[in-house]
């Protein structure tokens, strides 16, 4: 017989909801307060928490080590800030884009990578990882494109 995990445990559903309820009012309390700051928290802990479940996904349950794995979310946060910066403050509009640019980038990738196995494959996306990397750090136009970004607003969803 296995030991039990500490992962194991039952879902206490009134904490669940009651929870969940505050996280849902979390966003018109702090507007009502006029708290924009913690809306800000608040989307950087979920843009991040999204970002560790995909690395879950591929790591925990795949078992496949990926360094490139924040190249996505970089390629995804280029689309969305230059469409920004070009004048698109859709997020309706510019959040397909930003998945579709990081699908390409990584179908591209993954063609390439997914024939490799153990050490081998950590090392080609890590190779990837770094191209990328380089390429928004090398060229010009890129980098200082990057670093004339400037958000004015905020995306709005409809």
């Amino acid at each position: 017989m296995m030991a039990p995990n500490a992962l194991d445990h039952p879902l206490r559903w009134p904490w669940a909801l009651l929870w969940l309820c505050v996280l849902v009012a979390l966003p018109w309390v702090a507007l009502a307060l006029d708290e924009g700051f913690y809306i800000t928290v608040a989307s950087r802990v979920l843009i991040f928490a999204l970002a560790a479940t995909s690395l879950n996904l591929v790591l925990g349950f795949g078992g496949m080590v990926s360094f490139g794995h924040a190249a996505f979310m970089g390629i995804g946060a280029y689309a969305v800030g230059i469409l920004m910066d070009a004048g698109l403050t859709s997020a309706a509009l510019s959040w397909p884009v930003a998945v579709l640019a990081a699908a390409v980038f990584a179908g591209v990738m993954g063609v390439i990578s997914l024939r490799t196995q153990g050490v081998y494959f950590i090392m080609i996306t890590l190779a990837f990882a770094q191209m990328l990397y380089y390429f928004m750090v090398s060229f010009s136009s890129v980098r200082l494109k990057s670093e004339q970004i400037q958000l004015l607003s905020a995306a709005c969803i409809f």
